[in-house]
Order: C-alpha cells, then sequence, then structure tokens
C-alpha cells in the first residue's frame, strides 16, 4: 500500500496511548489487558506494509533511518541528560548505564551500574530485524516453493517465533534485540497474511473470542519472552487487534475530529515512545519538579510527567532536524 491508510494511524493511535497507559501502571486487570494485545498490534500493523520481496542494501539503509536512527539520537539524549543523576547520589553511575545500553541495546540485565536496557525502545530494535528476517523467509520460500506460498510463510514464520521463545530459555540475554526481533516475526508474518487474504467474518469472530479465552488461561509479556499459553496468546492477541480495527474505522467514519487526533498519536507514536523513554530513563522530568520545589504524586504526578512529555513531543515537532529523524507531523498537516 503506497498511500496513508488513516484507520491505522487510528490503531496505532490507540495503541500508543494504551502504552502511555501501561507504564502508568494502571492496576493489574486493565494491565493484563492492555499487555494482552497492545505490542502484538503495532508488529501486525507493520506487517500489512511489509513485503517479502529480496533485501537490498537500500531496504536496509531505510530501516535503519526509520527504526535506529531515532533509537541513537533518543539514547545520545538521555546520555547528555543522565549527568542530573549527580546531583541526587554523586555519582557517574547513571551515565554509564546508559552509555552501556546504548552498545547493548538487547534484553535487560542488572550490573553494579545499574539496569542496562533501551526501555521501551527495544520495539523498534525488535522490529528492524523483524522484518529483516521475514523478508529473508518470504524470499526464500518464493524462490523454493511453487504453491501456497503465502501459508507456507506464514507458517514458518509462526515456528520461527515460537522456536526463539523456547531458545530464550537457554540464552536469556542476547544483544542488539536479535532474538526479539525473531519472536515478533509471527505477528509481522500475520498482519501481512491478513492484508493479503480475504478470510471469512467467522474466522475474524473467532479470534475475538479466543481473545477473551486468553485474557484468562494466558498473557503476553513480550519483553520478557513470556507467553502463558503461546497458540491461544498469539491468535488472541490478533482477535483484539482485528477489534481495534473495527473501532478505528468507526472512529474514522463517524467521528472525524477524534480520529483525527487519533491519526496525530498514531503518526507520532515513533516520537511520543522515545519522549516517553527518556522521561523514564532520565532524571529530567525529577529536576524540573526540584527546581519548581513541585513534588505531586498519585495521579497528579503521573499527569505532571505526561504533560511534560508533551511539552517536549511539541518542542520536537517544531525542529526540523528532529521532525525528520521522528518522521512527526502537527496536527494541521495531516489531511
Amino acid at each position: 500500500m503506497n498511500t496513508r491508510n488513516p484507520v491505522f494511524d487510528i490503531m496505532k493511535g490507540i495503541g500508543i496511548i494504551l502504552m502511555l497507559i501501561g507504564h502508568i501502571p494502571p492496576g493489574d486487570s486493565l494491565y493484563h489487558v492492555i499487555y494482552s494485545f497492545h505490542m502484538p498490534l503495532f508488529f501486525i500493523v507493520a506487517g500489512v506494509f511489509t513485503k517479502t520481496d529480496r533485501i537490498e542494501i537500500d531496504t536496509l539503509r531505510k530501516y535503519a533511518l526509520r527504526l535506529l536512527l531515532p533509537v541513537l539520537v533518543t539514547m545520545v539524549i538521555i546520555i547528555a541528560l543522565s549527568p542530573l543523576h549527580y546531583f541526587t547520589d554523586h555519582n557517574f553511575n547513571d551515565s554509564i548505564v546508559q552509555v552501556l545500553s546504548l552498545i547493548w541495546a538487547g534484553d535487560a540485565f542488572q550490573t553494579k551500574y545499574g539496569l542496562v536496557t533501551i526501555d521501551s525502545m527495544w520495539f523498534l530494535v525488535a522490529l528492524f530485524w523483524a522484518k529483516i528476517y521475514f523478508q529473508l523467509i518470504g524470499s526464500l520460500v518464493n524462490n523454493k516453493v511453487s504453491r501456497n506460498q503465502d501459508e507456507v510463510i506464514l507458517a514458518i514464520c509462526v515456528m520461527t517465533s515460537a522456536s526463539a521463545v523456547a531458545l530464550h530459555k537457554i540464552i536469556p540475554l542476547v544483544p542488539w534485540g536479535l532474538l526479539k526481533g525473531l519472536t515478533a516475526v509471527s505477528f509481522l508474518a500475520i498482519g501481512w497474511y491478513l492484508n493479503r487474504k480475504r478470510l471469512p467474518v467467522i474466522v475474524y469472530v473467532t479470534f475475538i473470542l479466543c481473545w477473551f479465552l486468553a485474557l484468562r488461561f494466558g498473557s503476553i509479556d513480550m519483553v520478557h519472552y513470556h507467553y502463558e499459553a503461546y497458540p491461544l496468546d498469539i491468535i488472541g492477541a490478533v482477535g483484539a487487534t482485528g477489534l481495534v480495527f473495527m473501532i478505528s474505522k468507526a472512529i474514522y467514519k463517524y467521528a472525524h475530529c477524534f480520529g483525527k487526533l487519533l491519526q496525530w498519536f498514531g503518526i507520532n507514536s515513533l516520537l511520543i515512545l522515545c519522549i516517553n523513554t527518556i522521561d523514564r530513563k532520565t532524571y529530567l522530568v525529577r529536576a524540573v519538579k526540584g527546581v519548581f520545589d513541585f513534588h505531586p504524586t498519585g495521579l497528579y504526578n503521573t499527569s505532571f510527567h505526561y504533560l511534560l512529555e508533551f511539552l517536549l513531543v511539541a518542542l520536537f515537532i517544531s525542529i526540523p532536524f528532529m521532525k525528520r529523524i521522528y518522521k512527526a507531523k502537527r496536527i494541521r498537516e495531516i489531511a
């Protein structure tokens, strides 16, 4: 698909809002519902726009600029802000751990300096590798298999993801998101497959019913390779994503102004993700509260953090370099 589909932007907008809510955290029940599908949703939507063409240098360059460059820029900002931590405990451990996080960019692990992790940006690194893995599998199958190519690609991707989840138990720490990309390739393939096939409505209804079952008997935590009931969790996440798709279509058709706001969230989901990571990994907002001697608690504290995050989003959108890096748009620029 060459033109931007606003329904998918609305879906991503709903997904990024759910991510922000999930980071509060919102309580066990709501947390369980959100995490049952909100990360798979982003991979499934990405799969809709992914092809099985052979990997070219230009393709790798495009993926790197779109997904890895924002991670690099965000981590450089975090490293630059990390000395703020010095004013609270008078050491530079935070600066060391942020540099290590940028170099490692893989599964989180604890060191004497702190937790080495790129936080929520694991998604971008995993998506980079998932796209590469998927295209490698797709081009190989297209060259070797003459019948039912789509189904063979989907089956290989699902089996590859399941194998990667099992492999994590043997190799728990892998750098650069290499293993997370493998676990995500199933969702990417599902989005690609559903975009190519017109499945009966009863199939989607079944998927949605499976989501309700997954809420009862399963759970997903992609960052920790956790699937309580793997097949059911996968199908349930697809069903919930399908439900969000239907809701997004209705919003776009019947609630244009609200839909445009959600589109803005979706188009700027990359920037919002990275700004939220800056807040979570630095003492910037805490330093601002210290300067103004303002120490809110509970919901007021969360609201203050998100208010400053959206002020930072607006600031980044107004800077041409940042706007290009994060592919950001002002709301008036949305058609």
